[in-house]
């Protein structure tokens, strides 16, 4: 049974690839198995060669139209030339919320091709047991901020000064959301000045931007809402921040600059 436990768990974690290339590396002399990401693949695993680079770019639609119309575990003869290696033969794999493509020098094995539905069945498996581990981290997370929030209530409406009340902002921001970086500014209708984190050379007030931004509302700095910002100062903010949000009052705001160095998730955005 522990045996048993070690090779499900390795299976679960990752280890069909390997398994997989042990398999592919048998039926033909050179094989890749490619992952959609974004407008990119992504190379999981390469036989008999070595990719220049692990994430081909911009090449996921050309892939994608290459196999158009060719259903699941259908073996398709190629003529393509990707990672500097001709490709002849390739077979995709699509679930609900999946796709491998998997790319042969040499037509597979009769015994390879009759595995192909015990191989998408495992990667079935792999695939569902990702989700639901990513869902559970997720929940926990969400757990933990609604914990966080629930425990800053009573504080809220406490009356206090405008720097105390940013060093509780930043405190309460830092251990839900941990970011690498946070600054609090305070815009007082006339100028910009800094109340908490390390900020040089504060932008000069800009009354048009700062009366748009009157929603206390994250607004992710990227390229979507670079817009809003102006080019110039986009530029500037994209630089360092993930996320700019505001935190206006009757008679002044503040502004929340958060910097994360990995992608946002809904929870945080819907958190702040």
């Amino acid at each position: 049974m522990h045996e048993l436990f070690e090779k499900m768990s390795f299976l679960l974690h990752g280890g069909i690839l390997d398994m997989l290339a042990d398999q592919m590396s048998k039926t033909s002399p050179q094989a890749v198995i490619l992952e959609p990401q974004g407008e990119d693949l992504s190379v999981l695993e390469a036989i008999g060669i070595t990719p220049p680079n692990l994430i081909i770019s911009g090449e996921r639609y050309s892939l994608e139209q290459t196999f158009y119309g060719t259903p699941s575990l259908s073996m398709t003869p190629l003529n393509l030339s990707l990672m500097n290696n001709k490709w002849g033969w390739g077979i995709p794999l699509k679930g609900k919320e999946w796709t491998f493509y998997f790319l042969f020098s040499h037509r597979p094995s009769q015994q390879f091709l009759n595995n192909l539905p015990a191989i998408e069945g495992l990667i079935k498996l792999w695939q569902d047991f990702n989700g639901r581990e990513a869902m559970e981290q997720r929940l926990s997370r969400l757990a933990y901020m609604i914990l966080a929030t629930k425990n800053t209530l009573s504080s809220i409406f406490e009356p206090m000064p405008l720097d105390y009340f940013a060093a509780f902002l930043s405190d309460v921001i830092r251990e839900s959301l941990f970011p690498a970086d946070l600054a609090i500014i305070h815009d007082d209708g006339e100028k910009l000045t800094s109340l908490e984190g390390d900020i040089f050379n504060l932008p000069k007030r800009d009354a048009n931007l700062f009366t748009r931004l009157f929603t206390p509302s994250p607004i992710p700095i990227d390229s979507d809402h670079a817009e809003i910002f102006g080019e110039e100062r986009y530029s500037r903010l994209a630089h360092k921040w993930s996320v700019l949000l505001p935190i206006p009052s009757m008679k002044q705001k503040l502004y929340c600059l958060l910097k994360w160095n990995h992608s946002l998730e809904k929870e945080d955005l819907n958190f702040l």
